[in-house]
């Protein structure tokens, strides 16, 4: 069964979404790739850290927030105790 365009241009977005992806992980050093979004637990290609640029920002937004608040920054796993 061969490709056809809408098959070879959704094969090639994933791909480029998969780059784009490993190309952002590097902006957060201090965050663990858990294979799942830090914000909306979806699953992720190994290194990345969210799944788009709408996560990263409103998992920063709130980070923002609690520091403003006078809390520490979570991380992944981590409770307010």
């Amino acid at each position: 069964m061969s490709m056809d365009i809408c098959d070879m241009a959704a094969e090639r977005e994933q791909f480029d979404r998969s780059m784009a992806l490993r190309q952002h992980a590097g902006h957060l050093p201090d965050m663990p790739a858990t294979g799942a979004c830090h914000w909306c637990d979806a699953l992720l290609p190994a290194g990345a850290r969210f799944c788009d640029r709408d996560c990263m920002q409103d998992w920063e937004r709130e980070q923002d927030a609690r520091r403003r608040g006078g809390l520490r920054a979570l991380s992944k796993g981590s409770t307010d105790a």
